[in-house]
């Protein structure tokens, strides 16, 4: 009975192997990665992204990396400062989205980029939603807010982490 069971799992995992493909930068897994933002002073500078001039509002929206097409987000972000913010009163990082719907992951977040950093500092936000509103490419975002300076005030230095797990299904 065991070896029966054992062999319909594994036909039904290689049928779904067949039926899904995914991309995922030449190997056959989801990826996983992290994107890091760092304030330089003037501008962010996010990995793998062109830099991001600090702005001169109290709230901004900065990309963190290009979902490709037909792509799907698993599981939800891991968000981590790596250096605590200074230059302003507050600096939380309220959302998490996509190009046009800048908080299509998670809203109303209150994470503290100003708090210490440590092994515990983290945020692991429930999401609203997996997937991607859109079978096209398109940017995956965060959301700053301070409530009283500009973001053009973040003392450079500042940086923190975002870790996302998606994949390509076609």
């Amino acid at each position: 009975m065991t070896k029966l069971i054992f062999a319909l799992l594994f036909s039904a995992l290689l049928h779904a192997q067949a039926t899904m493909h995914y991309y995922t930068a030449g190997n056959a897994f989801p990826v996983a990665k992290t994107y890091t933002c760092t304030a330089n002073g003037t501008n962010w500078v996010c990995t793998g992204q062109a830099n991001q001039a600090q702005a001169a509002a109290t709230s901004q929206t900065l990309t963190l990396f290009t979902l490709p097409a037909n792509g799907y987000v698993l599981a939800p972000p891991r968000i981590k400062t790596l250096v605590a913010c200074t230059g302003t009163t507050t600096l939380l990082l309220t959302g998490v989205g996509l190009t046009g719907s800048s908080t299509y992951f998670a809203a109303g977040l209150t994470y503290d980029l100003k708090a210490a950093v440590a092994n515990t500092n983290i945020l692991n936000p429930a999401l609203s939603v997996l997937g991607s509103n859109t079978a096209a490419a398109t940017d995956v975002t965060v959301n700053l807010t301070s409530t009283v300076q500009n973001i053009s005030s973040v003392a450079s230095g500042c940086s923190f982490s975002v870790s996302f797990l998606w994949l390509v299904i076609s």
